[in-house]
């Protein structure tokens, strides 16, 4: 999956996002190292967020009228949609070049892959569907 940006936004979408990536910050990310120290890897912990520049979000998430920051600690903010209370951000004063986005804002198709039409089977736990792409099956084919 070779992308250059990914969609998101809050539960309600009325805030709506794109991020951009280019080759410093390409998605997904092509090293295991993050995966080895989180312990993704050989776990199903997963991590929930991504690091990334306030400039790579498009447009920017102050210019939607339902975003709010609250203060959670001197200098530290957490971002969130004030209509659905959907958790966007984390992001500190003292470290302004980046921020945490939280994973669960970001399109489905992205993390998990697209539906594949008529997959759908009733299981005990649900519904569930067959998957294509997804950085979940980039992230966890060996390589």
């Amino acid at each position: 999956m070779d992308c250059r940006k990914i969609s998101g936004g809050c539960l309600c979408q009325s805030i709506r996002y794109e991020i951009i990536f280019d080759n410093n910050a390409p998605w997904p990310p092509p090293s295991a190292t993050c995966r080895k120290w989180t312990a993704t890897e050989t776990s199903s912990l997963l991590t929930q967020f991504i690091v990334i520049k306030p400039t790579q979000i498009v447009p920017a998430l102050s210019s939607f009228q339902t975003y709010t920051e609250y203060s959670s600690s001197p200098r530290r903010h957490r971002g969130f949609c004030s209509r659905c209370g959907s958790s966007l951000i984390w992001r500190s004063e003292d470290i302004t070049d980046t921020l945490d986005l939280y994973l669960g804002t970001i399109d489905e198709k992205w993390l998990v892959g697209e539906r594949v039409e008529g997959s759908e089977r009733n299981t005990s736990y649900g519904i569930q569907f067959e998957r294509i792409g997804g950085v979940g099956e980039e992230l966890c084919t060996p390589s």
